[in-house]
């Protein structure tokens, strides 16, 4: 049966849209046929219906069923059916790091050393980026006393006179899903108060549809919402210091009014549907409820998406970097005048707003930056890549580190790990520091403490009681790490982390502090230290036994499965297992949305990576066998790690196609999501649990017991560990008595 495409003019509006089902994208019951709803650009009632029989065309033939087609097929039909077809086709596809490569990222080969700055959330990681750029008077990146950095930054420091910047952005159909979440959220709300007052409660519905609940995707920034209404007029504002955009003018012009009128249409769209629903009593809460299948809620989304859409026009002077499609997938920028520089990359980081309605910066995934920076206490300019990106959160503690924290890790020289001075340590920050010691980069790792300024109390006579204050917290961690596992940590690389502290303070104030100076000094003198020193290991040898190796590769698996079977209610609900909303959620980002985690509070690829490199960092970290026994600790320290970060960085590869790449379990992410209905969260778990037993098969004590999936994952295993070994003339054996 040939697809039909039917073309209409919503309620209230002027142009076409069209409704159909796409031949080669399941919907949520894991049938295909998505209902996809699209608005083409068309008041014109025959161009209408000759872009709906295109759409029939392109529907009807498989051989454009492939992305890859998506170039060719712009030499076909027109831009708009195109897009239409391929958006969901490609759904949250990362994009290509050729787009980001447009501007050369360099290395230690180039002289270069990268440092990738992570710590918890309003610790000053920006802040501190903001010195060693020397970029805090023109307040870029962008700071605020709320979670700000939403994405990744990579700046580059570099001699050259121009200035380069490379932006990739969400993909429009993730845009799509997480505007549909917000809808969802604010109906949500309406249908719990039983659509009772809406008029009165229209705040409250502004601030569930305009930022979602994480508080990553704002669409505030670039749309607006409500509370413009108030910001205008609100003079108390001038007591609070905030990001003053006339610092750096963007040549905005906002409409506020216009703002408003179309956040208030939104607003009336959205209670008009809470209504429709709330009288034909349906439960928008309940898992038989589906979004993507209302016609009202989709127009709704998807005039909200074209409305995010039209903000790629305020992209003045640079390159679209994906050629065709009205959509932006990255942008590339360069000039010789950083005012101007300044001005146009405050749209991709800015939350001022006074500039709503311009930004871009909600659907930002990564900026790539490249110019003339440098610490204004510095003469030179360092050579010097700089990694920032979302911070850790400082409200629950993570279980693991996220997985694109770990990609920096191993592309860095070095990691920063950025510190509240006035309560360091905290469990985050500890996460951080033992994520870095079992990945073998303990000799990679420095600390910055941040407002020390703030740090008051009677115990605190003079600067030196305050550093030592935090050392005393540094040192109780690591001494706690030693006593329970000696081989944790050498006492050569616990002394190097308690010896690469460094301590600033007014990092918001105007000008530069003197501590601040000090110990920016010497933060950058000790990159460029580490840079030089290079230590030799050729002639060292390592051994380890393979029944131990399966022994804690069981060890690891069995503590995650038993973990997050808690967490799924697998086999059974427990006092741990989380709501059921949390757990689609989870499985939505995994199946549709490319993202590998839920509000970074549920990230099984990380916990299994995790799970794991604890018992193999134990494992790693006795050896049965050294040659020459009498190689020096220091030296047999800097083998192993060089061997764990090997290891651990191929295992997290190796996670991640076991449980997500491999096609047949990314299609049961999206099956465990698409069960809805009575009896769809126990499913659910069942087959979330189905995908742990190919991503983390539970290993039997006997070889006679064990199934060929727990053979085969056991034998790939073994092959990275032994690999890696060999790369480093180490060895792999079986035990000996």
């Amino acid at each position: 049966m040939s697809p039909k495409v039917s073309y209409n003019i919503q309620k209230g509006k002027r142009g076409y849209t069209v409704n159909f089902r796409h031949s080669v994208v399941k919907d949520k019951d894991g049938k295909y046929g998505l209902k996809v709803h699209r608005g083409i650009g068309t008041t014109d009632a025959a161009e209408a219906q000759r872009l709906a029989e295109e759409l029939e065309r392109i529907l009807s033939d498989s051989y454009w069923a492939d992305s890859s087609k998506r170039t060719e097929a712009y030499g076909h039909f027109s831009e708009v059916v195109v897009d239409a077809y391929y958006d969901p086709l490609e759904g949250a596809n990362p994009i290509d790091e050729d787009l980001l490569n447009r501007i050369n990222l360099p290395s230690k080969e180039d002289g270069y050393t990268r440092q990738t700055l992570v710590g918890p959330s309003g610790v000053g990681k920006t802040s501190l980026l903001r010195l060693m750029a020397g970029t805090a008077m023109e307040r870029f990146p962008t700071t605020s006393t709320g979670r700000t950095t939403t994405c990744n930054l990579e700046l580059i420091m570099s001699e050259d006179a121009d200035y380069e910047i490379v932006v990739t952005f969400m993909s429009r159909y993730l845009v799509e899903m997480h505007v549909l979440e917000c809808i969802e959220a604010a109906l949500e709300f309406c249908i719990s108060e039983k659509c009772k007052n809406l008029e009165k409660k229209r705040n409250d519905i502004s601030n569930r549809l305009f930022s979602n609940r994480d508080l990553i995707f704002r669409m505030s920034y670039i749309i607006g919402d409500l509370s413009l209404e108030d910001k205008k007029t609100d003079q108390l504002d001038e007591e609070f210091e905030e990001e003053d955009i006339e610092k750096a003018p963007m040549n905005i012009q906002q409409d506020i009014e216009g703002l408003l009128e179309s956040v208030n249409s939104y607003i009336n769209r959205l209670i008009q549907i809470a209504q429709d629903k709330y009288k034909n009593n349906i439960d928008i809460g309940d898992e038989t409820f589906n979004s993507a299948e209302e016609n009202d809620i989709l127009s709704l989304r998807n005039e909200i998406v074209e409305d995010i859409m039209a903000r790629f026009r305020l992209l003045e002077g640079g390159e679209k970097l994906n050629s065709k499609g009205k959509w932006t997938n990255a942008w590339y920028f360069k000039t010789k005048n950083r005012e101007e520089f300044i001005r146009t990359i405050k749209r991709f980081t800015s939350n001022s707003w006074k500039a709503w309605g311009s930004l871009l910066s909600p659907i930002v995934k990564t900026m790539r930056v490249k110019g003339r920076f440098k610490p204004e206490f510095c003469e030179e300019v360092p050579r010097l890549v700089l990694f920032d990106g979302q911070g850790l959160g400082h409200k629950t503690a993570m279980s693991s580190m996220p997985t694109n924290v770990i990609e920096y890790f191993r592309k860095s020289d070095g990691i920063v790990i950025v510190d509240d001075a006035q309560h360091p340590i905290l469990e985050n920050v500890k996460m951080a520091i033992r994520t870095a010691i079992e990945y073998g980069y303990s000799e990679k790792v420095c600390f910055a403490f941040t407002h020390m300024d703030l740090m008051v109390g009677d115990n605190f006579g003079n600067f030196s009681d305050k550093r030592h204050d935090i050392w005393v917290a540094l040192d109780s961690y690591i001494s706690d790490m030693r006593r329970q596992n000696k081989d944790v940590l050498s006492e050569t690389e616990a002394a190097q982390m308690m010896g690469s502290c460094f301590y600033f303070s007014g990092l918001n104030s105007q000008g530069i502090t003197k501590v601040s100076k000090k110990y920016g000094n010497d933060l950058i003198a000790l990159w460029k230290d580490r840079l030089r020193k290079s230590i030799t290991v050729d002639m060292i040898s390592l051994s380890y036994d393979m029944m131990t190796l399966i022994a804690h590769l069981r060890e690891g698996i069995k503590n995650y499965r038993t973990a997050w079977g808690n967490k799924i209610g697998y086999p059974a609900k427990k006092e741990e297992t989380v709501y059921w909303s949390k757990v689609r959620a989870l499985t939505r980002r995994l199946g549709y949305f490319g993202e590998d985690n839920y509000q970074l509070e549920l990230m099984p690829l990380a916990d299994l990576s995790a799970s794991i490199r604890t018992q193999l960092n134990i494992y790693l970290n006795r050896p049965m066998k050294v040659e020459p026994n009498i190689a020096e600790e220091d030296k047999r320290m800097i083998l192993i790690n060089a061997v764990k970060s090997t290891i651990n960085g191929k295992l997290q590869d190796f996670v991640k196609s076991e449980m997500w790449d491999e096609p047949d379990q990314l299609q049961r992410w999206k099956d465990a999501y698409d069960y809805a209905g009575k009896g769809s969260t126990v499913k659910r778990a069942v087959k979330v649990n189905e995908i742990f037993e190919f991503a983390a098969p539970q290993i039997d004590l006997f070889y006679y017991n064990m199934t060929d999936a727990q053979k085969v994952y056991i034998s790939k295993v073994i092959d990275i560990v032994e690999g890696t070994l060999e790369q480093y003339r180490c060895k792999l054996e079986r035990f000996q008595f």
